[in-house]
């Protein structure tokens, strides 16, 4: 069986110091459990926002922002090109009546 390696903790609130197997703070830090003194059993947890969660949150928020812009750049697009085709189509008709009342004033 393989020996584990241990670590010394101190509790906030009473100061005492005890011995944490070396892997347990990491995890503690990642999933934010509260762990308990065993002199005063006071509560003791590692704050949510680490730098590494600060940075994570940062990241997505940043896709996020980028995505919604993607969206907003694709509708924004979308409607230039349809009044484009509004454009084109009136110049179309535009052309058609001029003709029309081209023909109609040479006869």
């Amino acid at each position: 069986m393989p020996e584990l390696e241990y670590v010394q903790e101190n509790c906030p609130k009473c100061g005492f110091t005890f011995m944490v197997p070396e892997a347990f703070p990491e995890q503690r830090r990642k999933d934010h459990k509260t762990f308990y003194c065993p002199s005063c059993g006071s509560g003791i947890w590692y704050p949510a926002d680490n730098e590494e969660e600060r940075l994570r949150k940062q990241v997505e928020a940043l896709r996020k922002t980028a995505q919604r812009e993607r969206d907003r750049n694709s509708i924004m697009f979308s409607n230039l090109e349809h009044e484009v085709r509004v454009r084109t189509g009136h110049q179309g008709q535009v052309a058609k009546l001029k003709k029309r009342i081209a023909e109609l004033e040479a006869q």
